[in-house]
């Protein structure tokens, strides 16, 4: 429910970086890239969020190449 009501608020954004990390360590990627991309692009950890993203569809489409 918070976060349907405070998306904008920096604990979220920093909540759902955090929590496409903690999917990422998994290995649940899609889920990951899910998370990173509700942090917002004015948000000090988008770039990392959209990097890991990049290195994320990397892999997926080195993977599905072989």
């Amino acid at each position: 429910m918070y976060s349907k009501i405070h998306t904008s608020s920096n604990y979220y954004q920093e909540a759902q970086y955090y929590l496409g990390e903690c999917y990422l360590n998994q290995e649940e990627f899609i889920e990951a890239v899910e998370a990173y991309n509700k942090v917002n692009k004015d948000h000090y950890l988008f770039e990392k969020a959209n990097s890991n993203i990049s290195v994320i569809e990397k892999n997926f489409d080195l993977i599905n190449s072989k």
